[in-house]
């Protein structure tokens, strides 16, 4: 009976951690998010290998996951060369403003 509510209980974590985008796999647990985060190149390979295996839901999974890792990076690059730019650009503004004060300062 206790054995029973062990591997019951076993089972639902497992359950559990597969709804959390973890990748059951030959007692493993592959975590795609994870995986996604560091390692483009790793990922798109291990998605290959699950499609190779035919396991068509997880290498899904990976893929979702790979997509939104790859716009994630997408917009932290988007956002710091729109931060640069405006820097720039409140710079020039800057200079300007100085620049028409030394003028008026020192007329010819």
């Amino acid at each position: 009976m206790k054995k029973q509510i062990i591997i019951l209980f076993i089972l639902k974590i497992r359950v559990i951690l597969f709804k959390n985008v973890n990748l059951l796999k030959k007692g493993e647990i592959m975590n795609w998010k994870e995986l996604a985060i560091t390692s483009h190149y790793k990922t798109a390979v291990a998605i290959k290998n699950e499609l190779k295996q035919g396991h068509i839901k997880y290498s899904t999974t990976g893929i979702e996951e790979l997509i939104d890792a790859l716009s994630r990076s997408e917009k932290r690059v988007l956002r710091s060369q729109l931060t640069r730019l405006m820097m720039h650009i409140i710079k020039w503004q800057i200079q300007q403003l100085k620049l028409k004060k030394y003028w008026k300062m020192n007329p010819i």
